[in-house]
């Protein structure tokens, strides 16, 4: 995770506000490779560790204010950065929760290719698109909240995967890397409004397959 001198002068350049962009701890469901989407399943113990690490690499840092997602394991994520940076309660954006992955979820990846092959509706599953549009809105609206600031925002591995590939062009991340939990993606929004960004945490190449839906 980058710290103060890695980001260098763009850190001190009023003219930009800054967005560490963390994807939250680990869950059991993490574990057992089971599609979380909308469900609300809590950090376990690995994942609060997650979220004391990410604490002391963005204490390295000087930080306005937090935003999480609703759900529980992006919310407890948050508390525990705040609470140890000492920064006032995550303020909750709903537009930041995982994307809804429809009859899928609660599958485990080889569930979910026996009963969803390549090619099926899923039903109930939300669309990339419609994931992307509501994640970078959420994102340009806190930049407008805190014009010239740093602010720390807590998401899901979706979510924040659509928000990067909006960034990057479709560069970042690639249909098999993948967002590690704990981790922190740091991106700048520039006078002129436009993304950039300045350091990232992706595992490349490490998942078996593409996401299927």
């Amino acid at each position: 995770m980058p710290t103060v001198g890695a980001l260098g002068s763009v850190w001190n350049d009023e003219n930009v506000t800054i967005l560490s962009l963390v994807r939250h701890g680990q869950t059991d469901w993490n574990l057992q490779h089971r599609i979380q989407g909308s469900t609300d399943i809590p950090l376990n113990e690995t994942g609060r560790d997650q979220a004391h690490q990410s604490s002391r690499a963005l204490a390295a840092s000087h930080w306005d204010a937090i935003y999480t997602s609703p759900l529980l394991r992006a919310a407890e994520t948050a508390e525990i950065i705040a609470q140890d940076l000492g920064l006032a309660a995550p303020k909750i954006d709903p537009r930041i929760v995982e994307r809804s992955f429809g009859e899928v979820e609660g599958m485990t990846d080889t569930e979910r290719s026996v009963n969803f092959p390549v090619g099926s509706i899923v039903p109930g599953a939300e669309s990339r698109e419609d994931l992307r549009k509501r994640g970078v809105a959420a994102i340009n609206d806190i930049a407008d909240a805190h014009p010239g600031q740093r602010v720390i925002v807590v998401a899901h591995g979706g979510v924040l995967g659509q928000i990067l590939r909006h960034i990057s062009n479709d560069a970042l991340p690639g249909p098999k890397d993948m967002i590690p939990n704990g981790s922190s993606t740091v991106v700048r929004r520039d006078e002129n409004g436009n993304w950039h960004i300045v350091s990232e945490s992706i595992v490349r190449g490490v998942r078996d397959h593409a996401p299927i839906i």
